[in-house]
């Protein structure tokens, strides 16, 4: 679950989605994880593109067993600069 669908989910940060501040912002808004994926796995697959300075996904508590959690199914990666948050869009949208 860990690279492939955090790689998928890359896939779908999608540059059309971005508002103009955005275009200037070194944090890329992934959307479509897995509701198992890490906030390692996903630093992971997008420090293949520059370094990442933070990876966030949202959690909530699983209706199935209240002493999990799950991913809201996107995340947040936060680079050191714009233009590598733009070049990580731009290979692996």
């Amino acid at each position: 679950a860990g690279r492939t669908s955090a790689a998928a989910a890359a896939a779908s940060a999608a540059a059309g989605d971005e508002d103009p501040e955005a275009a200037n912002s070194p944090t890329v808004f992934v959307k479509n994880l897995a509701f198992a994926s890490t906030e390692d796995g996903l630093k992971d697959v997008f420090a293949s593109v520059g370094t990442v300075r933070a990876a966030r996904i949202p959690m909530k508590r699983d209706k199935k067993d209240p002493t999990k959690r799950l991913s809201m199914g996107f995340g947040f990666v936060e680079f050191a600069t714009p233009s590598e948050a733009k070049e990580a869009i731009k290979r692996l949208q």
